[in-house]
């Protein structure tokens, strides 16, 4: 239920056989096959969450980052969480402004 001007993320190379599009622009954001690549699997909300800030410069990375860390809390005071998360932010921004493709219509 996505308004025509909407935004859909797909988690995913391509859409699922048979997927019937809405008339909201979609983009396939591979962002667990991205995180994978970073070495953590459990940074593909925040790979998603950098495609999605790319998409609509609504959050800075600073901001996105006291969102993680307050997310979560004694687990983010690690130097390295953090940084995995800050490397994912960023992965899913260049994602989205080097390769990502719409779904054609």
């Amino acid at each position: 239920q996505v308004k025509a001007s909407g935004l859909i993320l797909y988690n995913r190379s391509e859409l699922p056989e048979g997927f019937e599009e809405p008339e909201a622009r979609i983009v396939c954001v591979p962002a667990s096959d991205i995180a994978d690549q970073l070495g953590m699997a459990k940074v593909a909300n925040s790979v998603m969450l950098g495609a999605l800030m790319a998409e609509t410069e609504l959050l800075t990375e600073e901001s996105a980052l006291s969102v993680v860390q307050s997310t979560l809390g004694a687990k983010a005071k690690s130097a390295a969480v953090l940084e995995m998360n800050r490397r994912a932010l960023q992965a899913g921004r260049e994602f989205m402004q080097k390769a990502a493709i719409p779904v054609p219509r």
